[in-house]
Formats: structure tokens, C-alpha cells, sequence
């Protein structure tokens, strides 16, 4: 059993995987998802995430380029960091 403070994470009223105090309770919930949460599923996601970034910023400033625009890379890379980290791939949408 766990501490009784784990009962403050639960939502509203309701005990969540994290908050549950019963072990019995969690391994229920938890076998269907803990695949999602393995290092080598975070990691081949974010490998995604990354390329598709990346490539979207690599068309953007070919994009510019060939208009003729200027390129503000700071603001170019700020945005595909923002990305990067968020996974949203909404860069320069």
C-alpha cells in the first residue's frame, strides 16, 4: 500500500493510476499502457518528431529562399525547438 498523500493527485475524487494506494488497483490499469511509455517507444517517437520538424523547417527556408524572402533563423529555430519539444509539428502554420 502507499501513503495516504498520494490520495491528493487523485481527480476529482477519483483515484488515477498514480494516485491509487492499492498496488492491485494499478497493475490492472497500467498493463495496457505501459507499452506507451517504454524508453524505446518515447524514443522512436521523438526520432519522428525530430525528422518531421526538421524537414518542415528545411522547407520552409528553401521556401523563402526561393521567393526571395528574408529568414530570420532565430525565429525559425525557436519555432521548430517550440515544436520539437511540444511534438505538435505546428511550425509556421
Amino acid at each position: 500500500m502507499k501513503s495516504t498523500c498520494y490520495k491528493n493527485f487523485d481527480i476529482e475524487g477519483h483515484a488515477s493510476i498514480f494516485s491509487a494506494l492499492d498496488p492491485t488497483y494499478r497493475v490492472v490499469r497500467a498493463k495496457p499502457v505501459v507499452s506507451m511509455f517504454a524508453p524505446s517507444a518515447i524514443r522512436i517517437k521523438a526520432q519522428e518528431t525530430l525528422s518531421e520538424v526538421s524537414e518542415r523547417m528545411v522547407e520552409k527556408m528553401k521556401l523563402a529562399r526561393h521567393n526571395d524572402r528574408e529568414i530570420n533563423v532565430l525565429d525559425v529555430t525557436r519555432a521548430a525547438a517550440v515544436d520539437a519539444v511540444s511534438g505538435s509539428c505546428a511550425l509556421f502554420s
